[in-house]
């Protein structure tokens, strides 16, 4: 067997082994591929486009939890849970989100009807060290005795 053959025969078996451990949806993309180094860039290139992607949800997940506001009507239950829906999903991404962020982030997207409670130092203490429940349920205590006084 002359050196041609021999490499050729390695770069067969690479590539085989290559499709044995991939996807089937990758493995059909390599179909077309010739050579052990084409069928690499491939799934190299999606990982960086995988990549991409998870940076770009990352900074959408980022701005919608920012910009998330409480609706006048909405329950404190209700958006709470969107706003935990959200940042489990960034915590999925690998983002670090500390229960202290999500406590001040619920107070300052409360509606104004709430604000003399989210604006009461003494009734929250330090945020920094409150639990997101403690802070649920004051806002909803709160919100039933207004409820209560129409």
């Amino acid at each position: 067997m002359d050196g041609e053959n021999v490499v050729r025969k390695k770069d067969r078996q690479a590539l085989s082994v290559m499709i044995g451990v991939l996807s089937e949806e990758i493995q059909t993309q390599l179909d077309i591929t010739r050579t052990a180094k084409e069928a690499w860039e491939i799934p190299k290139s999606m990982n960086i486009g995988a990549a991409q992607l998870k940076k770009s949800r990352h900074q959408a997940l980022k701005h919608e939890f920012e910009m998330l506001v409480m609706g006048d009507e909405e329950s404190v239950t209700d958006f709470s849970g969107k706003l935990l829906g959200i940042v489990t999903q960034m915590r999925n991404l690998g983002e670090q989100v500390d229960e202290g962020v999500i406590v001040s982030k619920l107070l300052r997207a409360a509606p104004e009807k709430l604000d003399p409670i989210t604006s009461t130092p003494e009734q929250f203490g330090n945020i920094d060290s409150m639990s997101l429940e403690e802070a649920v349920g004051s806002l909803k205590i709160y919100k039933e005795k207004l409820q209560d006084r129409q």
